[in-house]
């Protein structure tokens, strides 16, 4: 099983529309997703991802899936992984990356919105 019930397409998104972000808010957001995709084309051997983006509140939430291979968590984070965790420590925000061996990758960033 490659993580459950998943759509034909190889990409899936459900992204709410972005609040007001300052640009380096806009920027630290944008690498994290971006270097969240390169590790799931690197390393994941995945055929789909889900992305989901959800204003709730003065929050901000960030979800990534895969269908892949996943891993034994935890593991010693490489230079992706530690570049994710140091842009959600400049968003404020939380972020969780949990995997199973054959259930695919999550990460969850919950992040405040700016006053």
């Amino acid at each position: 099983d490659r993580g459950g019930d998943w759509s034909s397409d190889v990409c899936s998104s459900d992204l709410a529309d972005l609040p007001a972000l300052s640009g380096a808010s806009k920027t630290h957001l944008y690498r994290l997703l971006q270097e969240a995709l390169t590790n799931i084309v690197r390393h994941a051997d995945a055929s789909q991802v889900r992305i989901r983006l959800q204003h709730r509140g003065s929050r901000l939430r960030l979800w990534v899936r895969d269908n892949g291979r996943g891993a034994q968590t935890p593991q010693r984070p490489g230079v992706g992984l530690y570049s994710m965790y140091e842009r959600a420590r400049c968003l404020g925000g939380d972020l969780k990356i949990l995997s199973h061996p054959g259930a695919g990758w999550a990460l969850a960033l919950n992040m405040p919105l700016e006053a």
